[in-house]
């Protein structure tokens, strides 16, 4: 809203009655920050979902160079899934062996017992786990405020119709 000045008189934030006020006022209209923030969230969650799908490529890769090597079956078997978006959540899953079907005449599946949560043996070495935790600790607050600032960009203000 506009800063209007009244007749001779002080100046009002917002709408004000025409002439001369006898005592200063300013004014702000609620209904307006309403509707402003009502259409920023669905955007922000989209621009965060896209941004989403950056990070994901980045962790995967992480993922890849951290894993334990013998035969690259579970190196390559690093993995993401689409970026799903529902009405109050953005998520990117990432993952690492268990693939069904065979690679070498063998299945995968010990890839997270053994590696990722450990084997009688001793302690897993969180190949998953920590690369992604890195990249998500280093990319979403910085993302996060980056979605924001697209989003409030992208959403003109709204108009209050009278």
């Amino acid at each position: 809203m506009p800063i209007v000045a009244t007749r001779g008189g002080p100046l009002v934030f917002g709408p004000s009655k025409p002439g001369v006020l006898k005592k200063p006022r300013i004014i702000l209209e609620t209904k307006l920050v309403e509707k402003a923030m009502a259409a920023v969230v669905p955007e922000l969650l989209t621009q965060f979902s896209r941004a989403l799908d950056k990070i994901a490529e980045e962790a995967v890769t992480n993922v890849m160079d951290a894993t334990p090597v013998q035969t690259g079956d579970l190196q390559g078997s690093a993995r993401r899934t689409k970026v799903s978006k529902g009405k109050t959540t953005s998520m990117v899953t990432i993952k690492s062996g268990g693939i069904e079907g065979e690679v070498r005449g063998r299945p995968i599946e010990y890839a997270i017992v053994v590696h990722q949560l450990g084997s009688p043996r001793g302690r897993g070495r969180f190949y998953v786990i920590n690369p992604v935790m890195a990249v998500a600790e280093a990319y979403l607050p910085r993302t996060a405020d980056r979605a924001l600032e697209r989003a409030v960009n992208k959403v003109k203000a709204p108009r209050l119709v009278r």
